[in-house]
């Protein structure tokens, strides 16, 4: 019920029709709960206004009897009860289920587990000593080679130069002249220098 309707025969037939009361018991409940929420204790009762609140074990439906009246409720109590069906023992469960916290999922479940495991933060990547220590063991080995076993793949332009930079041209003796590898521009010439034109390597 809304107590911000205008006061009068309106308000009173709609508080007797539907709450077999009157304004001024109506006015009495509230003022006896301090103007409060019966359940929560909030003075703000929700863009809904107060609610009458009753026992539906003896008035099924939103209509009351009058003797069942409970007190007069916020609008999310008087809701949360009404999702609760007004069962005591659902409020009850709903209670010892909060209590046991978050640690309750058996960890059978994958998903859960997971969850629950720290996550360790891996260091950053030296891509320049992956690249060496593989060409110390190969030293005969191709760029594709070395992309392959670092499982490194630049795609993009910053990983392109970044790979590059840390081979050593010298260190590959069969990357041939005019082999296509996936680092536009960065080949070797038939004389086992850098090419000038490869602004990738470093100078």
């Amino acid at each position: 019920m809304d107590d911000d309707i205008p006061r009068g025969s309106s308000r009173a037939r709609r508080l007797k029709h539907t709450y077999n009361i009157t304004e001024s018991t109506w006015d009495q409940i509230l003022a006896d709960q301090g103007h409060q929420c019966a359940l929560c204790g909030t003075d703000s009762p929700g863009s809904k206004g107060w609610m009458v609140d009753h026992d539906h074990t003896c008035c099924r439906g939103i209509r009351s009897c009058g003797a069942c009246i409970r007190g007069i409720l916020c609008g999310h109590c008087n809701s949360g009860l009404g999702h609760f069906r007004d069962s005591p023992d659902r409020l009850r469960k709903a209670i010892d289920y909060m209590d046991r916290g978050t640690n309750t999922v058996p960890a059978a479940f994958p998903a859960a587990a997971h969850a629950r495991t720290p996550q360790v933060s891996r260091p950053p990547r030296d891509l320049r000593a992956d690249i060496t220590n593989y060409l110390a063991s190969s030293p005969a080995a191709g760029v594709r080679d070395v992309a392959r076993a670092v499982g490194c793949a630049p795609s993009t332009a910053s990983e392109h130069v970044r790979f590059a930079r840390a081979i050593e041209p010298a260190a590959i003796p069969n990357w041939r002249g005019g082999e296509k590898t996936p680092y536009k521009g960065l080949r070797r010439t038939t004389s086992g220098t850098t090419s000038p034109e490869c602004s990738m390597m470093p100078g």
